[in-house]
């Protein structure tokens, strides 16, 4: 069973470097999205990423309430992402960004929702893990000729292993409370 936020905190500040790269891995995906969703280039997703995580190993001993551990990571990205764009003059208020202090709640609510869900997705068989990417969450999807060929499968068995998957997934999202969506 996959450890607790809190365990792998404890664990980090212990120096586990093991710990620490699962960490790393259970919330990347939600960190980079977040400048990327601002419209940041490459390279300074990259900073932003590389700036929370920084922060988060230089402030382990002191997060208060470790297991909102996301909120965390979406209000540092939040503000990383403002500071660069607001440097690089690629964000204003229009861009809907008025609170330097925190992001709007919808958008935070969206970003953690988004992050749920991928990691309820990383516990599906890597089948069903590839097919799932492939077709819903690479840049804007594949055709299931497209996806059939990729993943060596035949073009009939697609649809109907779809379908399991997205069972499978509905599944793990009811035990985590996240379906029916709120």
């Amino acid at each position: 069973m996959p450890r607790s936020d809190a365990e792998l905190i404890d664990a980090c500040s212990k120096g586990d470097e093991l710990a620490w790269r699962q960490l790393v891995d259970r919330y990347q995906h939600l960190v980079y999205a977040i400048p990327r969703r601002y419209g940041l280039g490459t390279e300074d997703r990259e900073e932003v990423f590389q700036s929370v995580f920084l922060r988060l190993f230089q402030n382990l001993e002191e997060l208060r309430d470790r297991e909102r551990l996301v909120g965390w990571l979406i209000t540092t990205a939040h503000r990383e992402s403002w500071k660069l764009g607001k440097a690089a003059s690629a964000l204003s208020a229009d861009d809907g960004i008025v609170d330097l202090e925190s992001p709007p709640s919808h958008l935070a609510e969206q970003w953690e929702l988004a992050h749920r869900v991928r990691s309820a997705l990383a516990e599906l068989d890597l089948r069903c893990q590839k097919l799932l990417e492939s077709l819903f969450l690479q840049h804007g999807g594949c055709t299931y000729e497209e996806a059939a060929q990729k993943l060596g499968i035949p073009l009939g068995s697609v649809g109907p292993t779809r379908k399991r998957c997205f069972r499978k997934l509905k599944e793990i999202c009811e035990e985590r409370g996240l379906w029916p969506p709120p």
